[in-house]
């Protein structure tokens, strides 16, 4: 990838990661609330390595549904982006339920190149499975060919994510070969990644959409 969008994500952590992958040299950050960029570049600026502030990153204080339904020639590569990331908090109310849903999903497809991936923050396959596994199957509503992971956060437990493709191949994870040495992740985590328990197995359910969001009762149930 060369140009990644990023939908949330104030903390600045995901662009400090892109940051050090060879080739990215423009990122264009969408971010709701002010505030959060504010303390971003701040409190937590030796966490993020001052990412926020690189030459590198278009900022933009904006609703990411508004914003991705208009056009932003000024930033928007050419043919769309090569990866997106949707890191967005969970859907436990109506306007977060706005960005879980299918028509959020199919926005994104307009903004990103045709062989290009995108990968949205899913919540817990162990506390909330069935929101989940209906945002994989939103996102694969929307047009996407998806590859269902999740690994082990330590301040938040077991945790999913889902990585999409546009059409009929779903993406394979790999560590590239010319990736910056890492901590933790290796080819065979990143294979068992892939893997879901029996009490978490996979689930074929109807999309959350505008109109019955259904994400949001989901996790209202989860978190009970």
């Amino acid at each position: 990838a060369r140009s990644v969008l990023v939908i949330g994500g104030g903390d600045g952590l995901a662009d400090r990661e892109l940051l050090r992958a060879p080739g990215v040299d423009k990122i264009v950050h969408v971010e709701l609330d002010p505030a959060v960029i504010s303390l971003a570049r701040t409190t937590m600026r030796s966490a993020n390595a001052g990412s926020l502030d690189n030459p590198r990153i278009d900022m933009v204080i904006a609703d990411a549904m508004t914003w991705l339904r208009e056009p932003h020639p000024d930033v928007v590569p050419a043919g769309g982006f090569d990866a997106v990331i949707v890191d967005l908090p969970d859907a436990d109310n109506p306007i977060l339920g706005r960005l879980y849903s299918l028509e959020f999903y199919t926005l994104v497809t307009r903004a990103l190149a045709p062989n290009g991936l995108v990968v949205v923050q899913s919540g817990s396959p162990y506390s909330t499975p069935t929101a989940f596994w209906r945002t994989v199957s939103t996102v694969r509503a929307a047009g996407f060919a998806v590859t269902p992971y999740h690994v082990d956060v330590p301040t938040f437990g077991d945790w999913g994510f889902t990585l999409g493709r546009r059409g009929q191949a779903a993406p394979a994870p790999k560590v590239p070969k010319d990736a910056p040495p890492l901590r933790f992740l290796s080819q065979p985590v990143l294979d068992a990644a892939t893997v879901f328990p029996s009490d978490a197995a996979p689930q074929q359910l109807e999309p959350s959409t505008l109109e019955n969001p259904r994400i949001m009762t989901d996790m209202r149930k989860g978190y009970r």
